[in-house]
Formats: structure tokens, sequence, C-alpha cells
């Protein structure tokens, strides 16, 4: 009987407690009346470091700004996506969007914030999943990392960062060998 507990502490050692979601083509987009419950779906994305295509699920905040509908993306795809070939703006299509075919949550619409009107529009949420495409520009042509269109104004380093990686890898093993040189002849001070 006390082998079997060990047996199970060690099985759920082994087994992950957590498990991260992945967003695909088919994860449902929906229209959510709290940021927070946008945020969870946020969640579902997983980090998009060094990609190359995939999903990203976007939160959409919809409001009424000024009598018109507006959309605010709360965590925007180029802000969250980075591909391994350096392009700041990949190829998206929306594959679905959880704002529907609702006539007042559409963009640009006339709208109110006050609730005794017909055209009274409530701030809500929406997820929308996108298909990303690092190979692609923005407009669909093919990215080329020498192309002086790809790049934007505020682009420092159009590699994957391994120029960066280097400095400060350099940097570390610099200070770390004159750390040690110190305390190897602080040590052999009191030896003496």
């Amino acid at each position: 009987m006390k082998n079997l507990k060990y047996l199970l502490f060690a099985l759920l050692l082994i087994i992950p407690t957590v498990v991260n979601a992945e967003v695909r083509s088919d994860t449902p987009a929906g229209l959510y009346d709290t940021q927070a419950e946008c945020d969870t779906q946020l969640a579902l994305n997983e980090s998009n470091t060094n990609a190359s295509n995939g999903y990203y699920l976007s939160c959409i905040k919809i409001s009424c700004l000024t009598s018109v509908a507006h959309h605010e993306d709360i965590k925007p795809l180029n802000s969250n996506v980075t591909c391994a070939n350096g392009n700041t703006n990949p190829y998206r299509e929306l594959i679905k969007s959880g704002i529907g075919e609702e006539q007042s949550f559409v963009e640009g619409t006339t709208c109110s914030t006050n609730n005794q009107e017909e055209n009274y529009l409530k701030t809500v949420y929406a997820t929308r999943i996108d298909q990303f495409n690092c190979l692609l520009n923005r407009n669909g042509n093919t990215f080329d990392p020498n192309s002086n269109s790809n790049k934007t104004e505020d682009e420092n380093n159009p590699q994957t960062g391994i120029n960066t990686y280097y400095i400060v890898l350099s940097g570390v093993v610099i200070f770390l060998s004159a750390g040690l040189y110190v305390v190897n002849k602080k040590n052999f001070i009191k030896k003496i």
C-alpha cells in the first residue's frame, strides 16, 4: 500500500497539471460582456516567438465613441507575434469573428451611449480568429528580408535577434569573468 502511494505521487509529478491550449481554425469565437472574459480567451494564444504561420485569437473592444461604433484590438497580432524571418507585418486573414451579423456592432455605424435610445450600444468584447503567415507581407506579396519596403521606421534589428543575443552574451561573459577574477584574487590574498 505504501509503494502504491509513492507510485501515485510519482505519476502526479510526471503528468503535467497545466495544459497550454492552442488556437486552431476550429477554436470558437464569441461575444462577451466583460474584458475579463475576453482576456481568458486571449490566454489560448501560445507564445508566438520565432513563428512562421499559425492562428491568433484577438480580443476586440466594441464601444460607442462620439456616436460611432469603434473597434479596439486589445492585444493586436503584430505586437504579440514575432516572425522568425523578421517580418513585422505578416499576412493575416480573418477566419471567424464573434461580432457576427449584428448591424449595431459594425465599425463606423452610428450609435448612442444612452440606453433609452434605439441605437444604444453597450460596450462589449468579441474574439476573432486570424490565420497569419510570416512568409507573406500584409498585402499578400512574398516577404523579402532584404527589401526596404518590408521595414518599418522603428525596426532596429531585422534579423531574428541573433546579433543582440551575441552582444548580450559577450557582455555577460566579460562581467562574469571579471567577477571570478576578483573573487579568485581575494582568496589568493587570504591564503598568504
